[in-house]
C-alpha cells in the first residue's frame, strides 16, 4: 500500500516544488502550473507534509508531469499516453488511433506536434 493518496498532490512546509504521487506510489514533480491546473482545481487542493515523509517516496523516473484528466486539447489534437507509443488524433468526442508511420508522415504531421497526456484524459 501507498502511505500517500494516489493522484494526490504534495509538497513540503515554505517549498514551492508540489509533488503528484503517481498509480506506482512514486512522486513526480511539477515543473508548470498550468500542466498542475490540469489535474487540480486550487493550489489548496496541495497537502503538505514532512520533508521526511515526501523524502522517503521514490522519484518516477519520467522526469516531466504530461497534461492531465482536465485538459483540453485543441480540435485535431495529436496525442499519447506516457506508457505507450500509440499516438491518437483526437476530433471532437472521437480518438483515432494512427497505425502506421507511414499514414502519420503522409497526412503531413510533424511527430514535435504530438503532446503527452495522462491516460485519464485519453479514456473520457
Amino acid at each position: 500500500t501507498c502511505p500517500l493518496d494516489i493522484g494526490g498532490a504534495y509538497k513540503v512546509g515554505n517549498s514551492p516544488a508540489v509533488y503528484y504521487v503517481t498509480s506506482d506510489c512514486e512522486k513526480r514533480a511539477f515543473s508548470k502550473s498550468n500542466v498542475f491546473f490540469t489535474y487540480f482545481d486550487k493550489w489548496s487542493d496541495v497537502k503538505t507534509i514532512a520533508k521526511d515523509k515526501l523524502d522517503a517516496m521514490k522519484n518516477d523516473t519520467l522526469g516531466f508531469m504530461p497534461w492531465g484528466p482536465k485538459y483540453d486539447p485543441k480540435y485535431g489534437a495529436l496525442v499519447k499516453i506516457v506508457t505507450d507509443p500509440k499516438v491518437y488524433l483526437l476530433l471532437g468526442t472521437e480518438k483515432y488511433w494512427i497505425t502506421e508511420e507511414t499514414v502519420f508522415n503522409g497526412l503531413g504531421y510533424a511527430w514535435n506536434w504530438i503532446e503527452d497526456i495522462e491516460k485519464a484524459l485519453l479514456d473520457k
